[in-house]
């Protein structure tokens, strides 16, 4: 059967750049696009950006280039954003010791960008730690880029486009691609701790290595309590800021590290039927701590500017294609403070029963909850195979990381208006220290509890994602009246 999605070519595609070696830039057909785009040329790397798009060169004492970031890392040690030249050591000859290297030099920041390694033994691209400024590779035409539409031109854009695999994984109802999948053929996307070899255009694992479980849990959860608010507070204080808050647990946590900003701060929680609860305790929290909290509604969005949305997006993100508009009612600040990531270290996928069992490929697609897809099931079978652990829970926390918050989350944020994305949770100082904290106080949000008790033990006074038995009993069935996809989507990741 013929798919009913129609694709249409991005009007515009703020925010993305693309890269190549810069031999091979000729081979660059027109692009209808990118005719304001800034080009660089460093160490032999050809760099396109879209005006705003930060590019930030490292070197070495001597003043050599061996490198350089796109996007915006953040210094959540020092507490700034990094927007000037970086200095570094020079990067070791020795893979080893330059796999040590890159974590010292790169993986210390947080925020949204990727690194281009353009000096030493290798020349590589790197994402950061949730691959949250998201790249896709052509490896066939040795570029890559932040979409689709920032590679190929309309004509290209169109032909390439695998309709019959959009529709297989459902993607106007919450699906994605996941391990490294793109609707675009001969595209793939580069996912959270890997790397592209520019020498061949292939890609490696590189982390995580040696993730030592902590059996002290509340001294561990003290330490990634600190993490996060390092970064919470160098946002909050680089310049205007507003900060998500909800019913849940992460934007409660947020909540506790920013005690300190709290009472100039701007809270914001978007609030439509489905995000009633989310409103109601948001509001509760305002007025019970004398917080400055604004309800924003989701303005209305056509057809056309869903569509659009998507194609910012190269197709890859769907579901939310009619809720992006709410943020565009924060345009008074430079960040928007969210807790995306915190289920890093919650066991998102994880079952009753998990930790002992050994898990395989099919099992750990049947957690995504997508659909039975032959090329979906061969691409995560063969993720599985780069695993470097055999522990379960560990595995599916690296699934939550790489296959959703790589493949579903980040893809999104290029269909984004509104403020610059800000995520506290998301660096590798934070995602280790998740994942080395005790499996049972990951279980039931144990750390998160223990971490808002230390900052800000009120704010538990008001219960996290409960409105009371009835009330809960009421909004569930309310929300699989108009939500049935998900709901069904839950309970097969919950349960099988």
């Amino acid at each position: 059967m013929k798919s009913a999605q129609v694709v249409n070519f991005p009007h515009a595609i703020l925010g993305q750049f693309i890269l190549m070696n810069a031999s091979e830039a000729t081979t660059l057909k027109p692009h209808p696009l990118r005719g304001s785009w800034i080009e660089h040329e460093i160490e032999g790397i050809y760099l396109a950006t879209a005006p705003g798009l930060g590019v930030i060169q490292c070197q070495t004492a001597d003043g050599r280039t061996i490198g350089f970031f796109i996007g915006d890392p953040v210094d959540f040690t020092e507490g700034c954003l990094v927007l000037d030249e970086r200095k570094v050591t020079e990067p070791p000859a020795g893979l080893d010791e330059l796999e040590r290297w890159i974590e010292e030099t790169v993986y210390r920041y947080g925020g949204r960008y990727v690194f281009v390694l353009t000096s030493g033994p290798v020349k590589r691209v790197y994402v950061d730690a949730a691959g949250s400024l998201p790249l896709v590779y052509d490896k066939e035409r040795k570029v890559a880029g932040s979409t689709a539409g920032a590679i190929y031109d309309e004509d290209e854009f169109a032909d390439r486009f695998d309709a019959a695999l959009f529709d297989r994984m459902r993607l106007l109802e919450g699906g994605w691609f996941p391990a490294g999948l793109t609707p675009h053929r001969g595209l793939q996307r580069l996912l959270a701790n890997f790397y592209i070899d520019l020498a061949d255009w292939t890609t490696h694992r590189h982390w995580p290595r040696d993730i030592e479980q902590n059996s002290d849990g509340p001294a561990a959860a003290e330490r990634l309590g600190s993490s996060i608010r390092k970064g919470t507070r160098t946002f909050l204080t680089s310049g205007p800021s507003c900060l998500a808050l909800t019913g849940g647990h992460e934007t409660r946590l947020l909540l506790a590290t920013a005690r300190e900003w709290a009472s100039s701060a701007v809270f914001f929680c978007l609030s439509d039927a489905d995000a009633a609860r989310d409103r109601l305790i948001s509001s509760r929290l305002a007025r019970r701590f004398g917080l400055n909290l604004r309800i924003l509604p989701f303005p209305q969005v056509t057809d056309a500017e869903a569509e659009q949305w998507m194609a910012r997006t190269g197709y890859c993100a769907g579901e939310h294609r009619y809720r992006y508009k709410g943020v565009q009612q924060l345009d008074d600040f430079d960040f928007r403070i969210g807790g995306t990531a915190g289920e890093v270290g919650r066991g998102f996928y994880w079952r009753p029963g998990d930790g002992d069992a050994a898990l395989t490929a099919r099992d750990l697609y049947a957690r995504l909850a997508l659909p039975a897809d032959p090329a979906a099931e061969q691409a995560v079978a063969n993720w599985f195979d780069t695993l470097p652990t055999r522990d379960p829970l560990l595995q599916l926390d690296l699934a939550y990381l790489e296959l959703r918050l790589s493949c579903w989350f980040a893809v999104q944020t290029y269909g984004s208006i509104g403020p610059s994305h800000a995520y506290p949770l998301i660096s590798r100082e934070v995602f280790t220290r998740m994942l080395q904290l005790p499996a049972e106080w990951r279980r039931a949000n144990r750390w998160m509890i223990a971490v808002i008790r230390s900052f800000w033990p009120e704010l538990l006074e008001v219960p996290i994602n409960d409105l009371g038995r009835v009330r809960e009993t009421i909004r569930l069935v309310q929300r699989a009246v108009r939500r049935p996809s998900l709901v069904a989507r839950r309970l097969k990741r919950r349960f099988g």
